[in-house]
């Protein structure tokens, strides 16, 4: 049933993994967002996301929706330990062809997308 209702399907040790995770954000942003401003965004993400990306991860990707503000996009660039590796993260306004000019950018300036 729960697949009809959100079309995702997600078990129960899922679910109850879903949701210590947002309660993991929910406590790392109380200080800084109201708690139904945090839910909010939380019901918008998907299941996997959820799941498989870090709580701190989530805080710094809210953070970053938080800051872009009348901008049409906002990044955050930030480097692996003991790695070459950057990680950048973008958080724009949706609009057609958006994610295919940052990628030709970086294929200009010759910087690889690894994932």
């Amino acid at each position: 049933m729960g697949i009809l209702k959100t079309g995702e399907l997600a078990s129960k040790k899922t679910q109850r993994l879903i949701d210590k995770k947002k309660q993991e954000v929910l406590t790392l942003l109380r200080e800084n967002w109201r708690e139904e401003m945090v839910n909010t965004q939380l019901d918008s993400m998907s299941h996997r996301y959820l799941l498989y990306v870090p709580a701190q991860n989530i805080v710094d990707h809210i953070n970053l929706y938080r800051n872009l503000g009348d901008r049409d996009f906002i990044w955050q660039i930030t480097k692996e330990t003991n790695s070459e590796i950057r990680t950048v993260s973008i958080c724009g306004k949706d609009k057609p062809g958006f994610y295919s000019k940052i990628a030709g950018i970086f294929f200009l300036n010759h910087i690889d997308i690894v994932a």
